[in-house]
């Protein structure tokens, strides 16, 4: 894994932590820097929605908007019993971003809540298949639109 991180084909993403101990005793998540390595073992695939792992594909897209633009403040959160939250803006204001590219999601997001609890006034983000929407102070933006949106 350090030889794919050190020749920039893929990124170890640390987890969110105020300890920094724990930071570095958790599992970090990875992800593929060089989307043409997706191309290819993907390059006999005709229609997008049949891709098994789309939301995975999905999922690394959005790291590499953020990791564009964030690469220093970029984590997720993921706690012992199981929540996880894809990805943490660790800006000013924390921003939550949870990727749901399914045909239909949950309105709430249990991780959220707790986050929330623990960093209030996190802006909270999920992104999606096709569903634009602004509910209980969370953001819907499709995965598609999401280039265009300053956060």
């Amino acid at each position: 894994m350090n030889i794919l991180e050190e020749t920039y084909l893929i990124h170890r993403l640390k987890p969110f932590f105020t300890n920094f101990r724990k930071t570095i005793k958790k599992m970090p998540k990875s992800f593929v820097l060089d989307e043409d390595i997706i191309n290819f073992i993907n390059r006999d695939i005709e229609d997008f929605d049949s891709i098994i792992g789309l939301g995975n594909i999905v999922e690394n897209f959005v790291f590499l908007h953020f990791y564009e633009k964030h690469k220093d403040n970029l984590s997720f959160y993921r706690t012992v019993s199981g929540y996880e939250i894809d990805f943490i803006i660790n800006n000013k204001q924390k921003i939550a971003v949870e990727v749901k590219y399914k045909n239909k999601i949950a309105r709430t997001h249990t991780p959220f809540k707790r986050f929330e609890f623990l960093y209030p006034n996190t802006k909270k983000i999920i992104i999606t298949k096709d569903y634009i929407d602004y509910k209980d102070n969370t953001f819907f933006i499709p995965a598609c639109i999401l280039p265009l949106v300053k956060l």
